[in-house]
């Protein structure tokens, strides 16, 4: 019962639609989920009623999320080997010479189904929850860092953000305006975007090859989130929502 693309015609206006057809018995089920408009106007402006085209899903796409590589990546992340410093692994400057990040398209494919606000300034890696707005620089401001590749700190980066970006009230509601007035609260957000997005990286196989950088990252975190158990109960629950959010939305069947 693998999930498909409808785009339904309402009135003129295309909205995207996730859908499942399945038989019980003698009787054909199907289960339609809202996702979002796909933008602009198509057809005629009076259009009463509804039209769908189903589209395939790309064998490329991973489908399945294992769950067995939720305890996996939070066990190495708070147990796991620290690096003597974190670092981003990007520069405000862009280095010469051409981008050393290498295109991943199942990733890429999900975020193209998102209604993700993207900008690239190269200020910064963040995500505004004021404007909505999921900011992470070029990828040829990417060099990599402790053994990883800059394709591993890129997709690192734009997933840990992407989680980040599942905190808004009208998707998980994780985010008040107190957030960041809370410190215990704020590093249990951070832990929940570092282990969604290694969450991620396995499941799209580009986990890190030198994991440190992130335990260093996730571990600081964690010594400012209040009770290391209920943090790490919290960070589980919430990189799972998250996860799942995103790879339901990205239309990948759980």
């Amino acid at each position: 019962m693998d999930w498909y693309i409808v785009i339904k015609t309402i009135k003129g206006r295309r909205y995207r639609y996730r859908q499942k057809t399945w038989r019980e018995g003698r009787h054909v089920r199907t289960r339609s989920e809202y996702i979002g408009p796909t933008g602009g106007e198509v057809g005629h402006p009076d259009l009463d009623g509804a039209t769908t085209l189903p589209l395939p899903l790309s064998a490329d796409v991973p489908k399945i999320f294992d769950a067995s590589i939720i305890e996996q990546t939070i066990r190495e992340l708070a147990e796991g080997k620290r690096h003597d410093r974190w670092g981003s692994g990007w520069s405000a400057e862009a280095p010469s010479g051409p981008s050393l990040v290498q295109r991943n398209v199942p990733i890429e494919k999900v975020l193209e189904l998102l209604p993700i606000k993207r900008a690239s300034s190269s200020c910064g890696a963040f995500y505004n929850p004021l404007t909505d707005v999921l900011n992470v620089p070029p990828k040829n401001h990417f060099t990599g860092i402790a053994g990883e590749s800059a394709t591993e700190v890129y997709y690192s980066t734009l997933l840990h953000e992407l989680i980040h970006w599942t905190m808004a009230k009208w998707r998980l509601g994780r985010y008040d305006g107190s957030l960041f007035r809370d410190r215990k609260r704020y590093a249990r957000e951070e832990l929940v975007a570092e282990l969604g997005a290694m969450m991620l990286m396995r499941h799209f196989q580009i986990y890190p090859s030198h994991p440190e950088m992130h335990t260093t990252y996730f571990q600081d975190w964690l010594k400012r989130a209040g009770d290391r158990d209920s943090a790490l109960a919290h960070a589980r629950a919430e990189a799972e929502r998250a996860v799942r959010y995103i790879l339901e939305r990205g239309i990948i069947s759980s």
